[in-house]
């Protein structure tokens, strides 16, 4: 096997690998995520965003942005 064919491989292992795990991360990000969003949003945690300034005068949209981010 030459040296060019054998670096070819190398690095082509190398680029699907980094590739392989790109797509498992991110594959793992979006369950958290679905997870993250199925779960309830606590009432002690609107209870205290609540008591900040500017929370209780945002829309109905924004405050559900907002809770679904935390």
């Amino acid at each position: 096997m030459s040296y060019y064919l054998a670096l070819l491989f190398v690095f082509a292992g190398l680029g699907f690998s980094v590739i392989a795990l790109w797509m498992f991360l991110k594959i793992r990000k979006e369950k958290n995520e679905k997870k993250a969003l199925a779960m309830p949003f606590k009432e002690e945690y609107k209870s205290y965003l609540n008591k900040t300034a500017h929370y209780p005068h945002l829309p109905r949209e924004d405050k559900e942005k907002i809770e679904h981010s935390m």
